[in-house]
């Protein structure tokens, strides 16, 4: 018997049997909406052996199973994913990753990682063919504890901006942008947390920082760091102030996000980027719902040449506003005027950031608030165990 993940919406009047065919699979349902991605999203990824999302499935689970497929194909590769489109309208994450592809920014194509089922109806026919498959085993082939890291005697500002971008594209005017980022944000004395590479937009962004005497934290994952794969082996320059190894992909994003206990970033830019940028936008997203203290930190598309238009789209699907929970901006220049209106409020307000929220503000919105996935009947479908302590839904 295999494990199904559905995320979403499953109507009423389908049952296990109906969705997948003549095999009874074991049907697993979503997370609590408030779930920490950083600790939970990677082990219940993993234990799905096929992946069905609805219209309204969780965008951050979506996007980071298909991220997933590249960065570890001996586990996830052969995993079916199957995105359903309902009454003629695609589904927002697969439209995204269906723009990326054709920008030349995600490297897989749309049909190597997942199906488009017309209804419901047509999931059995992938569905229905998936076998259980072997269990991999966690990759401990590099880890924190076997690798150095970097630290300098320089004070970390109280300000630091998360920037996240490429590690691939070579294209001068990508390399400019990220370098005016860098620039523009040690200019007012701000720090940068990004990827830790001396690579593409990620080499760029941190170097013309640091040329500025700007401070770098680098958050980069013990296995890329070990294999070099987001470094230039002929540039010796590392261009960081300071650099922190993860164990994996979700902790450094967090790293990212929540640079020091109790203080997040003040601002979060994305650049252009792929798969994986558009999967820790949705992170941040993600992080309002469990840490409430992040739904005040301005989180800035840099949409030049439109490249975040898919991700801006799919936002507004799962009922996110533009102005409110994300902002556009076409270039550097004219999102660096409203940071420095937000990081100016944050910095003016006592009560952040803050430590005791009361719970009733994990209320938030965002793509679940109005139309939370169904249960459905339970010998259907299993929701993931419930933590010690947790409380049941309303």
């Amino acid at each position: 018997m295999a494990n199904v993940l559905i995320s979403g919406t499953k109507p009423e009047a389908i049952t296990a049997g109906q969705l997948t065919g003549e095999r009874r699979h074991k049907l697993i349902g979503d997370l609590p909406e408030d779930y920490k991605f950083e600790t939970e999203l990677e082990p219940y990824m993993r234990s799905a052996d096929a992946y069905v999302f609805m219209p309204d499935a969780d965008p951050l689970l979506a996007m980071s199973v298909l991220v997933a497929k590249r960065i570890e194909p001996d586990t996830y590769w052969n995993k079916p994913v199957v995105f359903v489109e309902e009454d003629g309208k695609r589904h927002p994450i697969a439209a995204l990753f269906e723009d990326l592809s054709a920008r030349g920014l995600a490297k897989e194509k749309p049909a190597e990682v997942f199906t488009i089922a017309k209804g419901i109806d047509q999931v059995r026919d992938v569905i229905g063919k998936v076998t259980e498959a072997p269990k991999a085993a966690a990759d401990t082939s590099a880890n924190t504890g076997d690798l150095a890291t970097i630290q300098s005697d320089e004070k970390r500002p109280d300000t630091m901006i998360a920037v996240y971008c490429s590690a691939s594209t070579k294209k001068p005017a990508d390399l400019a942008l990220a370098a005016e980022a860098g620039n523009s944000i040690a200019q007012r004395g701000w720090g940068i947390t990004y990827g830790g590479a001396n690579v593409s937009m990620m080499g760029a962004v941190a170097s013309a920082a640091r040329n500025l005497d700007g401070y770098v934290l680098g958050v980069a994952t013990a296995k890329v760091w070990k294999h070099n794969r987001e470094l230039d082996p002929d540039n010796t320059d590392i261009p960081m102030s300071e650099l922190k190894l993860t164990d994996d992909i979700y902790l450094r994003m967090k790293e990212m996000f929540m640079p020091e206990a109790g203080k997040p970033v003040k601002g979060v830019m994305v650049l252009p980027g792929g798969a994986g940028s558009a999967q820790e936008t949705l992170a941040m997203l993600q992080l309002r719902k469990a840490e409430p203290v992040f739904k005040d930190v301005p989180l800035v598309l840099i949409n030049a040449d439109g490249v975040w238009d898919g991700l801006a789209k799919a936002a507004k699907a799962y009922g996110l506003e533009e102005g409110k929970d994300f902002h556009v901006y076409p270039d550097v220049k004219s999102a660096m005027p409203f940071l420095d209106k937000a990081v100016a409020a944050l910095d003016a307000r006592p009560d952040w950031p803050v430590s005791d929220i009361d719970q009733a503000a994990k209320k938030l919105g965002g793509w679940r608030s109005d139309r939370r996935p169904a249960a459905g009947p339970a010998s259907d479908i299993d929701a993931p165990a419930a933590k010690p302590g947790d409380q049941p839904a309303p």
